[in-house]
């Protein structure tokens, strides 16, 4: 593992008048970012100096340094604009400038905003409109993003995160399965329309919890069962517990499985029925809730 030393020198202009530890945080504050910036250019220019020497020494006479590119390279972080020039080198044998630094690191071309910086946005995003998240993180971090950079670094980053793995050797022997309704945006912000999330979890057996085994936007049961039944051993599971919503028996259930209806949604559920189907006094005080389970 390297080692990178670096001497850092701060001057902070502290306020003479109604100074307290607020104060002193908030000054602290309002550098962060020019302190972050200073400790990322170092390290940067550090491995950029080892990467360099590596090469030099590896290859002798071939690599002569060229000084810097001629633009900055801008990248935008979850502490504002961050700006950084690599240095440039120039290989005999190839007769090519090429830069070390960029190559070390993975730098994709083009690409200016990081993954870090999309980290407090997507959480954002949840909750508000992707031009709300993208406005409120500008307010922040004072470090602009468009709401389409924002919708498509989420979409990247769900892809990465869905890649369920192969669970065929976890002796798993419940399955339970839900959804619910959720809102979707398109790249501007704008409302598309609802469908439906469902997810999947599973245990090894009784007082072992549940753990999750996937989960899918607009996707129908019989997908999903496929995508289960290609990384769960499937001839293993004994119940299936669900709400019983369309598809679900249909596409989940095995001949060797059992399934269980979830009583909690009984029990919430079951009472509407009896209202919509116009038996108004079983859903007064007089309805028994401890009948549910027989009823299930």
């Amino acid at each position: 593992m390297a080692e990178i030393r670096i001497d850092l020198e701060l001057r902070l202009s502290i306020p003479d008048k109604e100074l307290n530890v607020n104060s002193l945080v908030f000054v602290l504050k309002e550098n962060m970012a020019h302190i972050v910036f200073k400790i990322l250019e170092a390290l940067l220019h550090g491995i950029e100096q080892r990467v360099v020497a590596r090469l030099q020494k590896r290859w002798p006479g071939r690599y002569i340094c060229n000084g810097h590119e001629r633009n900055w390279r801008q990248f935008r972080t979850s502490f504002g604009l961050f700006r950084f020039r690599f240095a440039q080198l120039y290989d005999r044998l190839e007769q090519k400038t090429l830069f070390p630094l960029k190559k070390a690191l993975g730098v994709v071309a083009y690409q200016r905003i990081l993954e870090e910086s999309l980290e407090p946005a997507v959480g954002l995003a949840v909750h508000l409109s992707y031009r709300r998240s993208a406005k409120e993180i500008e307010r922040i971090t004072g470090s602009s993003m468009a709401k389409s950079s924002l919708h498509r670094g989420l979409g990247e980053f769900s892809r990465l995160q869905c890649q369920w793995p192969n669970l065929k050797k976890v002796p798993y022997r419940f399955l339970m399965v839900d959804g619910t309704g959720v809102t979707i945006q398109d790249g501007s912000g704008h409302t598309v329309g609802k469908t439906r999330m469902r997810w999947a979890l599973a245990s090894r057996g009784e007082r072992c919890p549940f753990e999750p085994v996937g989960f899918w936007v607009d996707t129908q049961w019989a997908r999903i069962a496929q995508d289960l039944k290609a990384r769960l051993d499937y001839s293993k599971l004994e119940v299936l517990f669900s709400d019983g919503g369309p598809g679900i028996q249909e596409n989940l259930l095995e001949k060797a499985m059992v399934h269980q209806r979830c009583i909690w949604h009984g029990k919430r559920d079951f009472p509407y029925l009896l209202y919509a189907d116009r038996l108004k006094s079983l859903t007064n005080n007089h309805f028994d809730k401890n009948l549910m389970p027989s009823l299930l």
